[in-house]
């Protein structure tokens, strides 16, 4: 049996998609809308300037720095003084984590003396500018809290297959945030500079140890071939 024509075009109006009508719909909302819709995308710009007006800004300077690794031997045995081997695969993590360490931080507040500056630690600069006394128990404890606000804006970044490492420090005071970052760079070179200078210390005291031994080895050969000689009436042949 044959569908008769009424049922033939109730199908076809199923079967045809509804989206030119569903869009021209959208559009007569839209254009009896307008107005709402133009007021709520400025109240939501509004917003948005807002609050980026309120929200504070914060900085990031940015240092950078080479790290090299000091080519050296061992100095005698294995108990004596070693200077850094150069296929040593821990020595650059180790050099990132003395970056990123509380004793490096302290070092930055010291040397920055940032327990009294008042853009960083404005508490404790007030109380020196009101002429309270600051004990050092005070200071030390200053210093270690201080120490971790360092860390908590400090980033250390090793850059890819070089020996370059970025030192970030963010704030929201840039020329503060530009003065960590240099403090950080400056305490690590410091840092490198004493460690050097003690190792070098160390193989000087290794030095003078063997040659005082030497000494010691070489007067009592002597002294042995002065017995020798004395037991078996060899004479001396130097002048």
């Amino acid at each position: 049996m044959k569908p008769s024509s009424a049922e033939l075009e109730l199908q076809r109006e199923l079967l045809e998609p509804e989206s030119e009508f569903h869009i021209a719909d959208y559009l007569r909302v839209l254009q009896a809308r307008w107005r709402l819709i133009a007021l709520v995308a400025l109240l939501v710009l509004a917003a948005s300037v807002a609050q980026y007006a309120i929200t504070p800004k914060e900085y990031r300077a940015t240092t950078l720095i080479q790290i090299e690794r000091r080519i050296s031997v061992p100095l005698g045995r294995a108990q004596d003084v070693w200077m850094e081997n150069y296929w040593n695969m821990e020595y650059y993590p180790t050099q990132y984590r003395l970056l990123s360490s509380r004793g490096m931080a302290e070092r930055v507040v010291l040397n920055l003396r940032l327990h009294e500056d008042p853009a960083f630690n404005p508490a404790g600069a007030a109380v020196r500018a009101a002429g309270g006394t600051v004990s050092a128990a005070d200071d030390e404890r200053a210093i270690g809290g201080l120490a971790g606000m360092v860390l908590g804006g400090l980033e250390v970044r090793p850059l890819q297959s070089t020996m370059l490492v970025e030192i970030s420090y963010r704030s929201r005071d840039p020329q503060l945030a530009a003065r960590i970052a240099n403090g950080v760079a400056d305490a690590y070179i410091d840092w490198g500079i004493e460690n050097r200078s003690e190792t070098a210390g160390k193989a000087s005291t290794f030095f003078a140890q063997q040659i005082e031994a030497l000494k010691q080895e070489i007067q009592d050969k002597e002294n042995q071939l002065q017995a020798y000689s004395s037991r078996t009436d060899i004479v001396s042949l130097d002048p």
